[in-house]
């Protein structure tokens, strides 16, 4: 273990529940970056945000606001999925006294994400993209006072797992944690490196085997 990033890959499950493999991995990793309150808050609402300077829209659903600022969650899904996709998570982060922002990254006539080939270099402008996604939107929620000023928390599955693990390399002080679950190609190696220096207090756990989780 070490500070500041979770990557799980895998998904091998084992649940007494009829819970989704992935639910109880993301479930579980958060146990350890949850806040213990439990706060009244507004229902989900939609977002769309407009890059102006990209010209891109960033539509996001928006869980656990309050009248308050609060400490900030960005969920960054699959490649396809809908940023509700992950609600369930959304509603556990945000009973613990976060405000989530699950971003749609992909939008209708994006270019598909490279299935063969160097992955690495082929999807690093999406990647990009979505990490520019998830600045935009980390400063629009700051602005307009839903989100608070501590570092924040990014949750990422798959191609949303890329992303976050990008945005964890290029802007580690901003982060308290991140976990990365599915991803197929960021490398933890730098990313651990540039995070533990600015980072404190947060484990990471790194696996290139399946995780089975018992509940």
């Amino acid at each position: 273990m070490s500070n500041g990033v979770a990557q799980i890959k895998g998904s091998t499950c084992e649940t007494r529940q009829n819970m989704k493999p992935v639910q109880v991995l993301i479930m579980s990793a958060l146990l350890i970056a949850s806040a213990c309150v439990t706060p009244t808050w507004r229902t989900p609402e939609r977002l769309d945000f407009f890059d102006l300077e990209r010209q891109r829209s960033i539509p996001v659903i928006i869980y656990g606001a309050d009248d308050n600022p609060r400490p900030l969650a960005v969920l960054s899904s699959g490649y396809g999925a809908p940023p509700d996709a992950y609600s369930f998570l959304a509603s556990h982060l945000a009973a613990r006294g976060y405000v989530v922002a699950a971003i749609q990254h992909d939008l209708e006539g994006d270019e598909a994400p490279a299935s063969s080939g160097d992955i690495a270099t082929l999807r690093r402008p999406i990647w990009e993209r979505g990490a520019a996604n998830i600045a935009f939107v980390i400063e629009a929620l700051r602005e307009r006072r839903l989100a608070s000023a501590e570092k924040v928390l990014l949750i990422g599955h798959s191609q949303g797992g890329d992303i976050s693990m990008l945005y964890a390399e290029t802007r580690p002080a901003d982060l308290a944690a991140v976990f990365s679950l599915g991803s197929a190609g960021k490398s933890l190696d730098r990313i651990v490196h540039k995070l533990t220096e600015s980072v404190r207090g947060i484990r990471m756990r790194r696996s290139s085997r399946p995780i089975a989780v018992r509940r």
